[in-house]
């Protein structure tokens, strides 16, 4: 009896150290967080985090694919809906902007790695990042998307606004006004009305 307590509460702990990581991660980026620091916002010592990750790179790659999981779980989601095409842009620039606005340590996370260009992390995320861009491309692509438009680089606008919306926290609404104007803007660059 005792050891599915054991294991119940090894699953507990190890999610309070992802999510203590994702925080510290997005805060200081990959080089600058400290085990020490991430056992802190988890509640635990130090050492207990290697019991779980061999280290803190394997906890930053675990951290960065369960982010990316999830990401990838909502824009499925999204993806599987029917309608208009504008509907289904709007719905999936929801499902992108909602998974920000639920985490935006990610948004900071991914920002911090993508504007250093020796970041440690870089190349776990970029493994993370691009079949995600692949799939919601395709996606694009084969729902009949304006002719003649660049997705790739339309996507990264969009998605390059929803990082920042989110990455500014209190100054959004400052710097953005009011409202959520991202789907709206994905509807205008793809789909010809």
């Amino acid at each position: 009896m005792g050891r599915p307590a054991r294991d119940a509460f090894d699953v507990a702990t190890r999610q309070r150290i992802l999510d203590a990581a994702e925080q510290e991660f997005s805060a200081a980026g990959l080089a600058g967080a400290g085990l020490a620091a991430i056992a802190d916002r988890a509640g635990i010592r130090a050492p207990s985090i290697l019991h779980h990750f061999a280290s803190k790179e394997a906890l930053y790659g675990s951290t960065v694919a369960l982010a990316f999981g999830r990401l990838a779980e909502a824009l499925g989601g999204a993806m599987a809906g029917r309608g208009p095409l504008g509907a289904r842009v709007e719905a999936l620039t929801r499902a992108f902007e909602g998974f920000l606005r639920a985490r935006p340590s990610i948004a900071l996370l991914i920002l911090r790695e993508l504007m250093n260009p020796r970041g440690h992390g870089r190349p776990i995320l970029m493994r993370q990042i691009v079949p995600i861009l692949d799939a919601v491309e395709g996606y694009l692509k084969r729902a009949g998307v304006r002719r003649g438009l660049p997705v790739r680089e339309a996507m990264l606008s969009v998605v390059s606004n929803g990082l920042l919306r989110a990455a500014t926290g209190p100054l959004r609404e400052a710097l953005w006004g009011r409202g959520d104007s991202g789907p709206r803007l994905a509807r205008l660059l793809f789909v010809k009305e």
